[in-house]
């Protein structure tokens, strides 16, 4: 890849300001208010003779998706639904339930995972009635010895889950214990499961930075979590990043940054060493004359990934290598450079990577979360599904950004054109950002992301749109949120750490929530989740909780018993 030397004007909305997390790479903000077109300032420096000011040109956008009617349409948006309120503690500080799943026999069950930034502990909130209400589960899934789990990265998911084979639920997280942690500079990662939706856990110990020699990683998650379901035991990739800040100046691994997956192809009972996939990127690019390999970065943690069929796909952002970074001087980082998306690609459970380009140079500090997914319509293969919130290139700053869409009918090897999403109009330079991304068993994908469209200064909504077609039409956006999201409220107003928005996906309704601090004030700063369920259709009876139909069936053989019984007195009673 060649770029073109310049500088580029730091992030300078809402957006990058909420990007600059005190675990990770910070952004200095610069704000630039244009003038008005055509304005005529007699005398004025640069237009001398009272000739006009140059015209204010638009950040540019990508191209609109196609906007259409669905096969379905959401026919009832509940008002928002208070998720956390079982824990009474007035300095709750929740953050985003991003990773959100819906059982895959069960569309009654939903789980989400969530983590309190004041306790620094992760918990699984569950949901029996199909998002109406949510509890805790009994017991929360970090092991024993390594009580912590949330990270201090803005736009980091802190923890991730998913569903496996037998109904088997996978969690994700970040692990330590007292005097460790992302700022202390040494963490690990854990994998618990659980059949009993957290009545009890069983929990693996993915990579243990205790067990490193000095200086020891920090370990960054969890940003990815895959679960292929296709082999004779479940496949579990684990996807985060790691440094080595505690290394002192001049180590080697003090500049030293890496985008790693770990994998199990034994249902999670161990894992094998983190996989770098840099490692495997034969790719350059080239910066004022110079070549540099092209690597994934760690900025705000990466990779994201989805796992099919025994296809497992890992994205990021590309860039030089953390310990060989081109001159400050035409290299700006990943606040001030437009670089290319890299995508990973294994067909043998993380043995060997194939990496590509997935883009050409974007701005994608704004954005920070890609939601991943799989649907059976749009080819025979079915769809890979990707979103991210991404800025085109081409422009001099990443000031706004669209949700940006990517399809690929060829099992992730070749992927459409990117193509927005948000469908408001590009003139009023609004941004969008931290997407998430999930798909029913019916096929249809639900894409959520938090904007900035009708709302002032630190406030955002989440909105929504979703297509039955394998992502080539659009619904709509609708907003989703029953008030605005208040940046000034929450935990994310001392530490500016902030994460996307979840969803659950089911044939009949898409669970959408949101960390929320409505319920907060200036002291307390507290901070929720919240949600709303837009429903498409009534759950049919074949999609009844089975509790449901374990009881009818029971009473239907109790009924049956007594009709027998019945008719067998009868005869006695007539002989």
């Amino acid at each position: 890849m060649n770029r073109i030397p310049r500088r580029a004007a730091v992030v300078a909305t809402l957006v990058a300001i909420m990007a600059a997390s005190s675990g990770g790479a910070g952004a200095q903000t610069t704000t630039t208010t244009p003038a008005s077109p055509g304005v005529t300032t007699p005398g004025a420096e640069g237009a001398p003779g009272g000739q006009p000011l140059p015209q204010f040109r638009p950040i540019p956008a990508f191209p609109k998706a196609t906007f259409a009617p669905q096969d379905v349409q959401v026919e009832r948006l509940t008002r928002g639904i208070h998720m956390t309120k079982e824990e009474p503690s007035p300095i709750r500080g929740f953050t985003g339930p991003t990773a959100m799943e819906a059982h895959p026999d069960n569309p009654r069950l939903i789980v989400a995972a969530t983590g309190d930034q004041r306790t620094r502990l992760c918990r699984l909130l569950v949901s029996r009635d199909a998002g109406l209400t949510w509890t805790f589960s009994k017991e929360n899934p970090s092991p024993a010895g390594y009580p912590f789990c949330t990270n201090t990265s803005s736009g980091v998911a802190q923890p991730q889950l998913a569903w496996g084979s037998n109904g088997t639920l996978y969690y994700a997280m970040q692990a330590y214990g007292e005097g460790e942690g992302p700022v202390a500079g040494t963490t690990s990662v854990a994998l618990a499961r659980t059949t009993d939706l957290g009545e009890t856990w069983t929990t693996t110990i993915v990579t243990d930075a205790r067990a490193q020699p000095d200086p020891k990683p920090r370990n960054t998650c969890c940003p990815g979590l895959a679960v292929d379901t296709s082999g004779a035991e479940d496949a579990i990739y684990v996807g985060y990043s790691r440094d080595w800040r505690t290394a002192p100046e001049g180590h080697p691994l003090r500049m030293k940054a890496d985008v790693v997956v770990s994998v199990s192809t034994d249902g999670g009972r161990s894992f094998g060493e983190p996989i770098n996939l840099s490692v495997h990127s034969k790719l350059t690019m080239t910066v004022a004359g110079t070549s540099y390999p092209l690597h994934f970065q760690t900025a705000f943690s990466r990779p994201f990934l989805t796992a099919r069929d025994g296809v497992v796909l890992a994205v990021g952002d590309g860039g030089p290598p953390a310990d060989n970074q081109p001159p400050t001087e035409v290299y700006k980082g990943i606040f001030g450079e437009a670089d290319p998306m890299m995508i990973a690609r294994s067909t043998d459970q993380g043995r060997t990577w194939t990496v590509s380009e997935l883009s050409s140079p974007v701005f994608t500090a704004a954005g920070s979360q890609t939601g991943m997914g799989w649907t059976p319509k749009g080819g025979s293969d079915g769809t890979f599904v990707l979103a991210y919130s991404a800025t085109p290139g081409d422009t001099p700053s990443a000031s706004r950004s669209d949700i940006v869409l990517r399809r690929s009918t060829d099992k992730g090897v070749t992927w459409t054109d990117p193509v927005a999403v948000n469908d408001g109009d590009p003139k009023e330079q609004y941004s969008h950002f931290y997407p998430q991304l999930d798909v029913a068993p019916n096929g249809r994908v639900d894409v959520i992301w938090q904007d900035n469209r009708g709302v002032t200064d630190y406030t955002v909504e989440v909105r929504h749109t979703f297509s039955t077609d394998g992502g080539q039409t659009w619904a709509p956006n609708m907003k989703i949120t029953d008030q605005p999201i208040n940046y000034l409220r929450g935990v994310g107003v001392n530490s500016d750490v902030y994460q996307p928005p979840g969803v659950a996906s089911t044939n009949s309704y898409a669970a959408i929530a949101w960390a929320d601090g409505r319920l907060g004030d200036d002291e307390t700063k507290t901070q929720d989740n919240f949600g709303v369920v837009a429903q498409f259709s009534p759950l049919p009876v074949e999609e009844a909780n089975t509790g449901w139909k374990t009881l009818a069936a029971v009473l239907g053989g109790l009924v049956l018993a007594g009709i027998v019984l019945l008719a067998f007195q009868a005869l006695r009673r007539s002989g």
